[in-house]
C-alpha cells in the first residue's frame, strides 16, 4: 500500500514538473512568436515581403495552427505578385520552349524572392529532375515536340499524368534510337506508375493506334465517356488527328450531346476541309 502511494506521489510530482516545463516552453514560444510578428510587420510595411514571409514561416514552424501568420503570408504574396510576375513569366516561356536548364535558375530566383512557397519549391525540384534527362529540347521535329509535351505536362502547375506518359511513350515509339526519349519514357512511367501500369502498351501498336482502337471498341460497347477520353488523349499528342476528332464527335453524338458533337466535327473540318465524311456528319440532325 505504502509502495503504491509512493508511486502515485512520484507520478504527481512528475506530472507537475512536466506541466511546469510545458508552461515555460509555451511562454518562451509565445515570446519568440511575438518577436517574429513584430519583425515581420516592420518588414511588410517597408515592402520587404521576402523577409516578412520568412519570419511568418518561422512562426508556423513553432505553431502550424497560427492562421493569422498564414493569412499574412497570403497577403504578402498577393502584394509581391507584381514583383514576381516578370520572373515567373520568363520561367514559363523557357519551359514552353524546352529550355529547362535556363528555366531552373529562374525557379531558384522565385524561391529566393518567396522562401517556402510550395509552388516554386515543386517546380524547382521538378526542373532539377528534368534537366538531368534533357537539358534542352528546342527542335521542331515530331519526337522533339512530343518530348516537350511530356515534360510540359509534368512541369505544369496542374499536372497531366496521361499526357506526360502518353507523349513520352509516343516519342520513344517514333524514334526508338533517341536516348532522351527513352530516358524520359522510363522516368514518366516511374513517376506516374499507377497510370502507366493501368495503361499497358500493346505490342505492335503505337500509342495513337492503340487509343484509336480503344475508342472504337468503347463506342461499339456504348462506353461513350471512355471513348471520348481515349480520343482526347490522341488529340493532346496529335492535335491534327482528324480520325480522333471524328470518333470523339461520334461518341458525343451517340450519347445524345449533338451540339458538342458538331463542335468537335467542325474543329476537324478546319483541319481537313475537303473531308466528305465530316461534311455528312455536320449535316446530321
Amino acid at each position: 500500500m505504502i509502495k503504491r502511494i509512493a508511486i502515485l506521489v512520484l507520478s504527481v510530482f512528475a506530472c507537475s514538473a512536466a506541466s511546469a516545463a510545458t508552461a515555460e516552453e509555451m511562454k518562451a514560444n509565445n515570446r519568440l512568436m511575438g518577436e517574429y510578428y513584430k519583425v515581420a510587420m516592420e518588414a511588410f510595411h517597408k515592402e520587404d515581403f521576402t523577409r516578412a514571409i520568412s519570419h511568418w514561416n518561422e512562426i508556423l514552424k513553432i505553431d502550424p495552427e497560427q492562421k493569422q501568420a498564414q493569412n499574412l503570408i497570403d497577403m504578402a504574396r498577393q502584394r509581391m505578385s507584381e514583383k514576381i510576375k516578370p520572373t515567373s513569366d520568363q520561367m514559363e516561356k523557357l519551359i514552353d520552349s524546352g529550355k529547362y536548364n535556363l528555366a531552373l535558375p529562374k525557379s531558384r530566383e522565385l524561391l529566393a524572392l518567396d522562401p517556402g512557397n510550395a509552388k516554386w519549391e515543386t517546380i524547382s525540384t521538378k526542373l532539377q529532375k528534368i534537366t538531368v534527362i534533357v537539358a534542352q529540347e528546342t527542335g521542331a521535329g515530331k519526337t522533339e515536340t512530343l518530348i516537350r509535351k511530356s515534360a510540359g505536362a509534368y512541369l505544369s502547375y496542374s499536372e497531366n499524368p496521361r499526357l506526360a506518359v502518353n507523349a513520352a511513350r509516343y516519342a520513344n515509339q517514333t524514334d526508338p534510337k533517341n536516348a532522351r526519349a527513352a530516358d524520359l519514357k522510363e522516368f514518366m512511367e516511374d513517376v506516374y506508375r499507377q497510370y502507366s501500369q493501368r495503361e499497358r502498351v500493346i505490342s505492335g501498336m503505337n500509342v495513337v493506334e492503340q487509343k484509336l482502337q480503344a475508342s472504337l471498341s468503347n463506342i461499339y460497347d456504348g462506353k461513350y465517356d471512355l471513348a471520348i477520353i481515349e480520343c482526347t488523349d490522341v488529340i493532346d499528342i496529335e492535335p491534327k488527328n482528324v480520325l480522333a476528332y471524328k470518333r470523339a464527335g461520334s461518341a458525343y453524338y451517340a450519347s445524345g450531346n449533338k451540339k458538342k458533337a458538331k463542335e468537335i466535327w467542325a474543329r476537324a473540318a478546319k483541319i481537313s476541309p475537303k473531308d466528305k465524311e465530316l461534311r455528312k456528319f455536320l449535316k446530321l440532325k
